[in-house]
């Protein structure tokens, strides 16, 4: 009770939102309230925590649905390791690649 409202937020995660086909919902829903997102992809079954681009997460539009949204917070990255993950320049420059699914 001695939180106002502005102390409070909600984060999406790609992931999660994916798999329970929620993400345009939670988008509408949570106008204002944005204050993080954890990028990551999936199949759209379970949790995998995959570059965005690897899985079935539709990224194409979601800059600008954050945008019209004036959502100008953090962009986290949610993955497990993989393979590739000891050449970290090497997984920084495919999730900076990754991005620009969300043109």
């Amino acid at each position: 009770r001695e939180l106002g409202p502005a102390a409070f937020g909600l984060v999406l995660d790609t992931g999660h939102s994916n798999v329970h086909k929620t993400t345009q919902a939670y988008l509408e829903g949570c106008r204002g309230l944005l204050c993080d997102l954890h990028l990551n992809d999936n199949a759209g079954t379970h949790d995998q925590h995959q570059v965005p681009g690897k899985g079935s997460f539709s990224w194409k539009g979601l800059r600008s649905i954050l945008e019209r949204n004036d959502y100008t917070g953090p962009l986290m990255l949610e993955l497990l390791p993989q393979p590739e993950a000891h050449d970290v320049a090497a997984v920084c420059a495919e999730a900076r690649t990754s991005l620009a699914l969300m043109a």
